[in-house]
């Protein structure tokens, strides 16, 4: 349980961290890391690691698709962190929820209770909606594939580099 809680409050950090970011780089190392934070929650709730392996995949995708777009439009920045006011709001958040476990321990049982509850997301999966979940997977990796070869271009970058 305290697994949890401490995962849970480096995704606060990182979320309190990304407000003072401007490096679009940054940022989506940043969501790397908190979503390496989330997949490890729920792979310490849900007991299996497939579900939380598969959601990170999904996330890095996206974030690989993300990074391929903004390196081609942005401008390279110089790295700059501001490590004051990231101070300022990593203490806050940090602070709060160990007060919070101090104050009340029974935060702890509470929050494994709502573990058990939350369980229920294994549910979807079970056989009986086997086939309907395959179908959906098969239309998704079709309209993946169709996508890609619709957007692919070997002409160029995404960006025109006009130069007067």
């Amino acid at each position: 349980m305290f697994c949890i809680l401490t995962f849970s409050t480096m995704l606060l950090i990182m979320a309190s961290m990304m407000m003072v970011m401007s490096n679009p780089v940054a940022i989506m190392l940043t969501i790397l890391i908190q979503s390496m934070n989330l997949t490890m929650i729920l792979w310490l709730i849900n007991k299996t690691a497939w579900f939380s392996f598969l959601l990170f995949m999904i996330f890095l995708g996206g974030l690989m698709v993300l990074f391929i777009y903004i390196t081609s439009l942005a401008s390279n920045e110089k790295f700059s962190f501001d490590w004051i006011n990231s101070i300022k709001l990593i203490f806050p958040p940090l602070i709060t929820s160990v007060i919070m476990v101090l104050i009340n321990p029974s935060l702890i049982s509470k929050a494994t209770k709502m573990i058990n509850t939350f369980n229920l997301i294994t549910l979807n999966f079970s056989h009986s909606l086997l086939t309907p979940i395959s179908m959906v997977m098969i239309y998704l990796l079709i309209t993946l594939i169709v996508v890609v070869k619709i957007s692919s271009k070997i002409q160029g970058p995404l960006r025109n580099m006009i130069k007067k």
